[in-house]
């Protein structure tokens, strides 16, 4: 008897929030392929919601780390949606004692955020986990099987879906998605369609299709907005091979603004590798806008070996720009290496425009070494 109640309780709960909520969810969870359920979803929304917007949703398995999130969230509890899986489901999220969620994370009333999101110290290096994403496709109407937006969310993060009935897919396996995502790329209509579609197939895990994929795009004839998605989305990607493709765009596209994307794409690659790709470029590339580009993401890397790497091009480069860079570089580091370096460039570099480009810094630094040199340099 106890067990019926039990039952019969979790059922009334269910309905309970879900009419709360006022999101229809269709469940096309069982049997075919994705590309089947695709199609009978299609159909489905016809019959019922002629005319209007629907969504159409699956998820897959994707590692992401412990305090990284991808979606949309509002700090604002009284206006925020419920999470995709309780959506979904009806129930509410109920995590792992050893699972985080956003509300881990204090933040400031009304902070709304849209993207990829890592939360706690980043000098600490996350642990790896399996989380549930969620590729959430808008049709405007569904006899036209023309997507006009994408959005990629965790499972665990709020949702609007403008009220728009959702067709749940259920789980997909990542190639059975891959195949699904590059038809729907094939048959996209707009750029920004485009552009999110190729950040939907970036988050598969190290799938050597994905990468050539997202390879392939950025070495296209496509659209230069397109292309250097593709270089971003690149670097979001946990695939060694990530690097040597954007190096490789970074040195010989041709398109300036190809190869910029390809740089910054670069510096946002975790490890010693990107540092040692950004130090070769910041010295060699052919190009000095390029040169200055790779000096200043140097910039943003915190290590011993940037600080003497730019501060060799200070000194060494060629042009005057590219050392001036390099200078503002060294501002950029948030450690004691930096000042010292600036002290060294403004008492005994043998440009002078240099020096005195050094000097300027020193005089914005608010580290007392920097304000006894100055009170040096003017001494003497």
């Amino acid at each position: 008897m106890k067990k019926i109640l039990r039952i019969s309780l979790l059922h009334v709960l269910i309905f309970a929030a879900a009419s709360c909520w006022s999101q229809p969810v269709i469940r096309m969870e069982t049997g075919a392929t994705l590309n089947d359920k695709w199609k009978s979803a299609l159909n489905e929304g016809e019959k019922k919601y002629h005319g209007k917007g629907i969504w159409i949703g699956y998820s897959i398995m994707r590692t992401m780390g412990e305090r990284s999130f991808i979606g949309t969230y509002s700090s604002d509890r009284k206006k925020n949606h419920p999470s995709l899986q309780e959506v979904i489901t009806g129930m509410k999220n109920e995590a792992g004692s050893s699972d985080y969620t956003m509300d881990d994370f204090p933040m400031d009333n009304n902070t709304q955020m849209s993207g990829t999101m890592t939360f706690g110290d980043e000098k600490n290096p996350e642990r790896k986990v399996q989380k549930e994403v969620a590729m959430l496709i808008h049709l405007e109407k569904p006899s036209s099987d023309a997507v006009d937006r994408v959005n990629v969310s965790n499972l665990t993060l709020r949702v609007n879906l403008d009220d728009d009935p959702l067709f749940w897919l259920g789980s997909a396996g990542q190639d059975e998605s891959l195949t699904f995502l590059e038809s729907r790329y094939n048959v996209a209509e707009t750029r920004e369609v485009k552009k999110h579609l190729i950040m939907a197939v970036s988050f598969h895990d190290n799938d050597k299709r994905a990468i050539q994929f997202l390879k392939d795009i950025l070495g296209s004839t496509e659209n230069d907005e397109v292309r250097g998605d593709a270089a971003f989305w690149l670097s979001q990607t946990l695939a060694p091979e990530a690097l040597a493709i954007l190096k490789d765009a970074a040195l010989h596209d041709g398109n300036e603004d190809i190869m910029d994307k390809a740089i910054f794409g670069i510096s946002q690659i975790e490890g010693t590798a990107s540092t040692d790709a950004l130090i070769d470029l910041a010295r060699n590339h052919h190009d000095k806008e390029m040169r200055k580009k790779a000096a200043f993401w140097l910039g943003q890397k915190a290590s011993d070996k940037a600080v003497g790497a730019l501060k060799e091009i200070a000194y060494k480069d060629q042009d005057t720009e590219v050392q001036r860079n390099a200078v503002f570089a060294l501002t950029q580091m948030h450690d004691g290496n930096n000042v010292d370096e600036l002290i060294r460039i403004a008492r005994t570099h043998p440009n002078p425009k240099i020096r005195k480009e050094a000097i300027f810094w020193l005089g914005e630094c608010e580290n007392p070494k920097a304000l006894e040199a100055l009170i040096d340099i003017i001494k003497n």
